[in-house]
């Protein structure tokens, strides 16, 4: 009778001693989920078909953002346990409520809560940051082709590094189910910021709405300066052309007067001495090359030499003849 009472006890303080234990393990949801309610993602895929499969695709890259973030501040890949699993679920659910989007799609996208639940036969075994080193390899293809994400480029590169660690993984342990999906939350949440836009929509495939019309000030104030140094580039530039083909112009112009001079100065002032022109040769540098009816010399004047040289002939003729009378 004392036995039986003394494992009755027993029995009382064991189940008492569960209890306590069970309420001492902290069942809340690890991840910060508030980036459901103000990140940029696009919400119309869940508000027109919550219970389609674009919607589901893109809660499932929604909450691998939270993944990706716990697995950057714990090392873990999963989380803990199922109450934890349920408390995230039901946070995630919370948040998408207060968006207006029907709660009800989280349990018809998640039938299975123990998917985000850490488990041994996920991937080789792999269930920390420390596993994965020691599984994939210290420098992996991810490490090179993911890190630090920037364009379409790129996104298609760490797209094939991940089928190929994916590969390598599932070749240590043929039954695993989900070491592709450990190379996202691998190359998002270590090797990229979850939230970086690229990353999240390359390697978490999360469809981003389209960038929001309404501009803060300081976007109105970088456009206004942008808008006039364009202005103003344009106006100086036209004032250059102006200025340029004025000064061609008159460059021009003065290189025919130039010309005109040179060659005015070549037939009036020639190297063997000063010489007018004929004119005839003045109409033709006045007129160009035309045809000139021929004209007669111009009368030498009176006081050329040859009129001098016959005056003195004269002279002394006559004074011959008087002397001779």
């Amino acid at each position: 009778m004392k036995l039986n009472m003394a494992k009755l006890i027993f029995f009382f303080l064991f189940l008492l001693l569960s209890f306590f234990t069970t309420l001492s393990i902290d069942n809340s949801c690890p991840m910060d989920l508030s980036y459901v309610q103000t990140y940029p993602w696009d919400k119309s895929l869940c508000l027109q078909e919550p219970n389609g499969t674009n919607c589901c695709q893109a809660l499932l890259s929604l909450i691998g953002m939270g993944l990706a973030q716990h697995l950057r501040d714990t090392s873990n890949f999963d989380l803990a346990n199922l109450n934890v699993s349920f408390s995230c679920l039901t946070k995630f659910q919370d948040k998408l409520s207060a968006l207006s989007i029907d709660p009800a799609v989280v349990p018809f996208c998640f039938k299975n809560y123990t998917q985000f639940v850490t488990n041994t036969s996920s991937c080789a075994g792999i269930q920390t940051k420390k596993d994965w080193i020691e599984k994939a390899g210290q420098v992996t293809p991810l490490d090179t082709a993911c890190k630090n994400m920037t364009g379409l480029t790129q996104c298609t590169a760490c797209l094939d590094a991940g089928y190929t660690v994916t590969s390598q993984l599932v070749g240590l342990a043929p039954n695993s189910t989900k070491c592709f999906y450990f190379a996202i939350l691998y190359a998002a949440g270590i090797l990229n910021d979850p939230k970086d836009p690229n990353a999240a929509a390359c390697i978490l495939g999360l469809s981003l709405a389209a960038s929001n019309p309404s501009m803060s000030r300081e976007s109105i104030i970088k456009l206004a300066f942008a808008l006039s140094g364009a202005v103003t580039g344009v106006l100086l530039a036209f004032v250059i052309i102006i200025v340029y083909r004025k000064w061609d112009k008159k460059r021009k112009r003065n290189a025919l007067h130039d010309e005109f001079v040179s060659s005015f100065k070549a037939s009036v002032l020639p190297n063997c001495g000063a010489k007018w022109p004929t004119i005839a040769e003045a109409l033709k540098m006045l007129e160009g090359d035309i045809d000139i009816p021929r004209l007669p010399e111009r009368p030498l004047p009176l006081s050329h030499e040859s009129f001098r040289s016959s005056l003195w002939q004269s002279t002394s003729r006559n004074s011959s003849r008087m002397s001779t009378v």
